[in-house]
């Protein structure tokens, strides 16, 4: 019996040693969000740890001095050296930074996967500071806009470093938003007598212009002006203008009515002063019952696509065409791209849903061009159409919000999602495939 208890517990070492190597050659992924974790560890496999931050970590403190006792003009902000933010981990945060502790510890090493814009980049930041990672130039990140397997295996393949830059222009936001909050918040308390109320770096400029916009409103002087348009009948004979009568442009989606430009060899005033000469010229214009069409104009129009949408033509559309409120798009695309259950799996509909590019990758593009060939090649372009956004500084790395799979037809879904879902990838879905 004795010598069966030594066997055993060699047997139990062997096998703990076995199991310790095994965790030691795994590595830890740190992602945002549950769902998202959920999406990516169906895709890696066992060889990968996936945790979630579940969003920011850390926020500004709320002390009103150092650690060395001096005493702060601004709670959480030393403006003496160069205003370097104080943070401190967030209360509700605490247990999951104590578990991506016990965890980095335990895993051979440590990818970053937060989302690839501002906040995503301070939030890797931040775990590098909480996990006790000094040299951040080491710090693996883990980029890709959409959770799919070729997107995923590509960023393991290719992670870059911290993007430091970005890091220090999302603190940089969050300081001026504290600094300008501080000082004017107190104002607008005793203003509008309500204490609920906040000004910021983003709200304070923004309600100066709705200030100068109400203005220039108070003081415009409202100017009276007529027009006069015809409409003629076909079956009497009396289209559009002889001699005496030219047309103008048509209305949109009527055939008969004109805006008339001209009469009797004078000019018609585009914005007839007051209601008399509106009515004179009725009378005279009356007075005449047979007119033809005595010219013509002809011309082609391009009409264009439209492009793929951005974070705010996505939130314009949803709100004309669905009736969402831009929060109520935000959460549904990001449920839609962090991953929902197709099929048994937890699947990415759509790419990184904030966004101000218009790219489109080749494969998506040669994906959507595949598709379409197959439905409706007869509306296929000889080539693609390729979109530049306006603005200088959007982020033509990224692409725009598109759906992970051009095949993947919003029918096809939606008995598996719920009716926002599908709405909101069907919108997506058909812009993209249009563009």
């Amino acid at each position: 019996m004795k010598h069966y208890q030594e066997i055993n517990l060699d047997t139990m070492q062997l096998t703990i040693n076995v199991l310790h190597t095994t965790t030691c050659d795994r590595m830890l992924i740190i992602v945002e969000s549950p769902a998202k974790a959920k999406t990516i560890k169906q895709i890696v496999g066992a060889k990968y740890k996936v945790e979630a931050s579940v969003g920011h970590i850390r926020s500004i403190s709320q002390e009103s001095k150092t650690k060395d006792g001096r005493k702060l003009e601004i709670s959480g902000i030393d403006i003496e050296h160069e205003f370097a933010p104080i943070y401190e981990v967030d209360e509700g945060k605490k247990d999951v930074v104590a578990r991506l502790r016990k965890l980095a510890k335990e895993e051979k090493e440590i990818l970053f996967a937060t989302d690839s814009d501002r906040e995503g980049e301070a939030i890797s930041w931040h775990l590098a500071e909480v996990l006790g990672i000094k040299d951040k130039k080491s710090l693996k990140r883990l980029e890709f806009h959409e959770i799919t397997k070729t997107a995923i295996n590509e960023a393991l393949a290719n992670p870059r470093p911290l993007n430091e830059s970005l890091v220090e222009a999302q603190q940089a936001r969050q300081v001026l938003d504290k600094l300008v909050g501080f000082g004017l918040s107190p104002v607008l308390w005793t203003v509008m007598g309500n204490r609920n109320l906040s000004a910021g770096r983003v709200q304070s400029p923004a309600l100066y212009l709705i200030y100068l916009r109400e203005k220039e409103i108070q003081n415009f002087k409202p100017v009276e002006y007529w027009t006069v348009n015809g409409q003629f009948d076909d079956a009497k004979n009396t289209v559009a203008t002889l001699q005496k009568l030219e047309t103008g442009d048509k209305i949109p989606d009527s055939d008969q009515i004109f805006a008339l430009k001209s009469f009797a060899g004078e000019k018609i005033k585009e914005k007839i002063e007051n209601a008399e000469l509106a009515q004179k010229l009725e009378s005279d214009l009356v007075k005449n019952t047979r007119y033809s069409v005595s010219n013509i104009d002809s011309r082609e129009q391009k009409n264009s696509p439209r492009p793929p949408f951005t974070t705010s033509t996505l939130q314009q559309a949803a709100s004309s065409r669905l009736g969402f409120s831009p929060k109520q798009t935000m959460s549904v695309a990001q449920k839609l791209y962090e991953g929902i259950t197709i099929d048994g799996q937890s699947t990415g509909l759509i790419t990184y849903m904030r966004t101000d590019s218009l790219n489109l990758s080749a494969d998506s593009i040669a994906s959507a061009r595949q598709y379409i060939t197959k439905k409706y090649s007869q509306f296929l372009p000889e080539k693609a159409q390729y979109y530049r956004g306006k603005s200088k500084n959007a982020q033509e790395a990224h692409e725009a919000i598109r759906p992970t799979d051009p095949s993947r037809t919003p029918e096809s879904i939606q008995s598996q999602v719920d009716n926002a879902q599908f709405r909101l990838y069907d919108l997506i879905w058909r812009q993209t495939i249009a563009s």
